[in-house]
């Protein structure tokens, strides 16, 4: 069988682990969580801005502008749910009305997982508590969050990519 994985490699305390392909040597893939997917949610509020959070960044040293995201937990029922339950953590924000656009591949070539991306309304409401994992909260008009990506303040390849998705969907 060509397309057998070994596992190379795995951390102690961390669900992330390497898979090398007997037949191709230098081939390997990267799971991280399992098997569990992530999402990405593009979330609106009722004036049409899109939430954005900054995060710290150690792979990158850097801090990013990005649509809020992370990884499925065992309890979310699906792509959505897990969505809605990051948008919460990283704004304070309940979304409502929450649907896939479909999935993204964030590195086709390494990482064997796949994020949904959810689209998502906002509506007035309290903040609640958030988990402390992101540093700001913006929300920013569709000409603006242009703006960021044309400038370079927006660089994250998950946010980009979710975007286009979305623009494509709703032909903005």
């Amino acid at each position: 069988d060509p397309m057998k994985w070994t596992q190379v490699w795995h951390a102690e305390n961390f669900p992330l682990w390497v898979e090398g392909n007997d037949a191709t040597p230098r081939m390997h893939r990267v799971f991280i969580g399992g098997n569990r997917a992530g999402a990405v949610a593009i979330a609106r509020n009722q004036n049409g801005d899109f939430a954005l959070v900054r995060q710290q960044r150690l792979a990158i040293e850097r801090e990013l502008w990005e649509f809020p995201r992370g990884m499925s937990e065992e309890t979310d029922a699906d792509g959505v749910a897990t969505g809605l339950r990051e948008l919460l953590e990283e704004t304070g924000f309940y979304g409502e009305n929450g649907h896939s656009l479909g999935q993204i591949y964030p590195d086709s070539g390494i990482l064997a997982g796949h994020v949904e991306v959810v689209s998502c309304t906002v509506p007035p409401q309290e903040r609640q508590a958030i988990d402390g994992e992101v540093d700001a909260l913006q929300w920013v008009s569709l000409a603006s969050l242009k703006e960021m990506i044309a400038s370079g303040q927006l660089q994250d390849a998950i946010s980009l990519a979710a975007f286009s998705i979305w623009s494509l969907r709703n032909n903005s």
